[in-house]
């Protein structure tokens, strides 16, 4: 059974507040670090390639990979949810902060220009 709060299912909102942050986070990165382009010193082309078409692409590509597997995530949720019940709430926060500290430091800056060749690949071959 789904964990609800008010009637609202939580592993669902969990993936809505998701679908949205992910773009969001995204481009604050992309704005925030300042990135050089090896073939251009036209501030114009970096604005261009690095505060916008980059941040848009890496998007598009997690959007389109979030809404295809939305149920699938929101399952694994509820089964995690499960799963984790007998762990004491400490410990849940503990090891909750270590995985979100290294999925983004570590884990979405590799994966998202994989995700993105996938899913570009994926729907060019539609």
């Amino acid at each position: 059974m789904s964990r609800e709060i008010k009637g609202i299912i939580v592993s669902r909102l969990i993936i809505l507040v998701s679908i949205i942050l992910v773009p969001i986070a995204i481009f604050v990165i992309y704005n925030l670090v300042d990135f050089n382009l090896w073939y251009s010193t036209d501030p114009l082309l970096k604005l261009v390639v690095i505060k916008l078409l980059c941040p848009f692409i890496f998007s598009v590509s997690w959007l389109f990979f979030l809404l295809l597997f939305i149920n699938r995530f929101a399952n694994t949720l509820d089964d995690f949810d499960r799963t984790i019940s007998v762990v004491p709430s400490r410990l849940k926060f503990f090891y909750g902060i270590n995985a979100i500290y290294i999925l983004l430091i570590f884990i979405f800056p590799i994966i998202t220009p994989i995700i993105s060749i996938l899913i570009f690949f994926c729907e060019s071959a539609h």
